[in-house]
């Protein structure tokens, strides 16, 4: 009896060391949720008050929080040139929100996370919001996306057409719904059914590793929510704010079936989640103001005060960042292309000059370097520069129009010790004027090397248009 029993023993022993060597193995899957207009403060991670972000919040809490990541604009489109191709939108002219005499979107000569995805053998999914150019040539398909299910423009109706068959619904808060090339039939609150997709594309591809870009254009205006998740909220007296809490309130519980879709699909060790804001929430005086909170951080979307560009970031990686993990320096959204490429285990596509940086090493502690010495940032008037501890900012605001796409007045320069003035409260450009010189000087050295927008009206002898093939 004794010897039969230690045969089982070592058939199990040796069942459960292959199944942990084959799920070590297994192909790293990849989601990266976006949420668009969202404010800094609005996670429960990041010093929300009044309502509660449960599963965004597991991401950082299973994961890391990156306290000090930044996107590389401060408006939708231009932000989203930059993270899908790791590389400052300035390079290639993608600089304004839209506008101007050539036809909008991102150019063809660039690589998207798509194509670096796909290249490397994955099936690629995005759904959500494009922002990125509607003819054939932008649409997704034809941007390195096996599958696309969303709408191209800025921005879209949350709630379904009562009575009709929403095939596409266009309307003008913004383009058709599409599923491919076709119009899509939704008749669910649009962030569910965003969400209910995503479930649906994690379904069908378990057994082949899988790059999903989920953006959601919640909690972006219009302010539109469901009466069941306005009644959550009923006690947040301020109209604004209690509708972008409901809105908050559905895009996290859809973010919560993703996330529990990839634990019942038994992917959750070897699928890495990031999840992060494009821009900062909108603030007063903003046409797209929506209710959200930046707190500490001054301003928000449009400008390039931290409230602006200041986004929260969290990164879950079972076995490789610890459970409720942080990560205090500074990062950038161009670091995301090489970083989940790099955990992968795969290389972007050869040839491609990127300004982002492969963060394993440094978010695993292995690097205690800075990733970053300098960050920049340029929409026309409005620039920043980042350099340790200092920051220089002329928070002209900017929404991309062609009538605003001028050069910056340096002369309007503020400079800010971010390390110990979270705020953006105490301007010292008078009081050190010397190192006020020297940033704009550093600023200047990386102006240099842009190209020309590609829509707005200015050309100038500091900055030359310039080609640029990758």
């Amino acid at each position: 009896m004794v010897r039969p029993f230690k045969m089982i023993l070592h058939i199990l022993t040796v069942t459960v060391l292959v199944t942990s060597v084959a799920s070590a193995a297994s192909p790293l899957n990849v989601v990266m949720i976006v949420a668009d207009d969202m404010g800094f403060a609005d996670t429960g991670i990041t010093g929300l008050k009044d309502f509660e972000t449960p599963h965004i919040d597991s991401i950082a809490k299973d994961g890391m929080f990156c306290s000090r990541a930044y996107v590389s604009c401060a408006v939708c489109s231009p932000s989203r040139a930059g993270f899908l191709t790791g590389r400052y939108q300035q390079r290639f002219g993608h600089e304004h929100n839209g506008g101007g005499p050539l036809p909008f979107g991102l150019p063809l000569s660039q690589k998207t996370m798509g194509d670096h995805f796909k290249a490397a053998g994955y099936v690629t999914g995005a759904i959500g919001k494009w922002h990125l150019g509607e003819s054939e040539e932008q649409h997704p398909l034809s941007r390195g996306f096996d599958e696309f299910v969303g709408h191209l423009g800025g921005g879209h109706a949350y709630l379904p057409k009562a009575g009709g068959d929403n095939k596409g619904k266009s309307d003008e808060h913004g383009g058709k719904i599409l599923d491919g090339r076709k119009p899509a039939v939704w008749n669910e609150y649009l962030t569910t059914y965003f969400g209910n997709r995503a479930v649906d594309f994690i379904d069908r591809h378990t057994k082949e590793p899988f790059f999903l870009y989920l953006a959601f254009n919640a909690p972006h205006t219009p302010l539109q929510a469901r009466e069941s998740d306005l009644a959550k909220v009923a006690s947040i007296q301020d109209d604004r704010r209690r509708k972008y809490a409901a809105m908050m309130l559905a895009l996290d519980e859809s973010i919560g079936k993703v996330l529990a879709e990839i634990k019942s699909k038994g992917l959750e060790q070897n699928t890495v989640i990031v999840f992060f804001s494009d821009n900062g929430g909108p603030q007063a005086g903003d046409p797209s103001c929506n209710g959200s909170i930046n707190l500490p951080y001054r301003a928000g979307k449009a400008q390039y005060f931290d409230g602006g560009i200041h986004v929260p970031m969290f990164i879950k990686y079972p076995g490789v960042l610890p459970a409720g993990s942080r990560y205090d320096k500074m990062i950038s959204s161009l670091d995301l292309l090489p970083t989940l490429m790099s955990a992968a285990g795969k290389k972007p596509i050869e040839g491609v000059n990127l300004d982002g940086k492969d963060l394993l090493s440094y978010l695993k502690g292995e690097n205690k370097d800075q990733p970053h010495e300098q960050l920049f940032w340029r929409t026309g008037a409005g620039i920043a520069v980042i350099e340790g501890d200092y920051k220089l900012v002329i928070p002209k605001r900017e929404m991309g129009l062609p009538n605003n796409a001028e050069r910056p007045d340096l002369s309007k320069a503020m400079l800010y010790k971010i390390a110990d003035d979270k705020s953006e409260k105490r301007d010292l450009a008078l009081s050190d004027p010397a190192r006020l010189q020297a940033l704009i000087k550093t600023w200047q050295g990386w102006d240099s090397t842009l190209a020309t927008p590609l829509w707005g009206k200015w050309k100038t002898k500091e900055n030359k248009d310039q080609k640029d093939e990758n």
